[in-house]
């Protein structure tokens, strides 16, 4: 009789240790993970209107296709809008500075169909902001409002989303990334949280002119260099808790649509994030 008490006190006491290592190890998993990058999501037909303001003059919003999508982007505001399609791996698909017929104020892409099924990002800019060679000033004086929609997609029907292709950055380690002709575009990630001061330093082989972005978790760019050695983004305010996104080009790399575009533009970049 003692074996059988013993027995079942022993069965529930292993039960019951379980089931708090079980709740322990969630409760450290959800406390490791960061918050996901996750901009605005663009939905068939739903204009998104927004603003740019003070020194976030570019985002990136999210919109999920499939494959055979005739797509098409349209972003319109009193300023040379200009706006970039990427691939959730680092694919750069298309870009447009002027709508047909217009030149100033609208930016359009046009039945560009998707290559692949899952999640697409869409910079939204202007030609003065791409990169901060021709910006007058890093901060705007004024508020300028613009909309931007999309019509054409459809979200794949098995829920099945292609994750954003990131190379996550550890605090003070530096993490290389090789940009190639499919996947031009480098992208970095690394956990914030608010108020803290970040640093973010790239290199990269002398092929590249190298321009750098910083967007917040919620798709603002919150910094952007294109000679991140003379020029470091060494004291970013970070405006909210989650993960931030570092994406690396080259500052002419529109020109990798052009054929026979070779070697230029490409190979390795090397990021280091730090806090202060």
């Amino acid at each position: 009789m003692f074996d059988t008490l013993r027995g079942r006190w022993l069965a529930a006491f292993t039960i019951c240790l379980w089931v708090v290592l079980l709740i322990a190890g969630v409760a450290a998993a959800q406390e490791a993970s960061p918050l996901p990058f996750m901009p605005t999501l663009l939905e068939d037909g739903v204009t998104v209107q927004e603003q740019f303001a003070d020194n976030v003059t570019a985002r990136l919003y999210a919109f999920n296709g499939t494959q055979g999508d005739s797509i098409s982007l349209h972003m319109h505001g009193d300023f040379d809008s200009y706006m970039v399609l990427l691939g959730s791996g680092g694919e750069f698909l298309a870009y447009n500075d002027d709508a047909e017929d217009v030149f100033f104020g609208d930016s359009e892409l046009v039945d560009f169909e998707l290559p692949y099924s899952g999640r697409y990002y869409v910079l939204a800019t202007s030609y003065e902001h791409l990169d901060d060679v021709l910006a007058s000033s890093p901060t705007l004086p004024m508020p300028q409002p613009y909309e931007i929609v999309l019509t054409g997609n459809t979200p794949p029907s098995d829920g099945a989303m292609s994750a954003l292709d990131a190379s996550v950055v550890a605090t003070g380690a530096e993490t290389e990334r090789v940009l190639t002709a499919e996947q031009p575009i480098g992208f970095f990630s690394f956990d914030g949280q608010q108020d803290s001061i970040a640093g973010v330093d790239a290199v990269s082989d002398d092929v590249m002119y190298l321009m750098v972005h910083v967007f917040a978790p919620d798709g603002s760019r919150i910094g952007m260099t294109h000679d991140p050695e003379d020029e470091p983004l060494d004291t970013l305010i970070l405006p909210q808790d989650g993960e931030y996104l570092v994406v690396t080009m080259d500052a002419f790399f529109v020109d990798r649509l052009l054929p026979n575009a070779g070697d230029y533009g490409l190979g390795s970049v090397f990021v280091q994030v730090t806090e202060g």
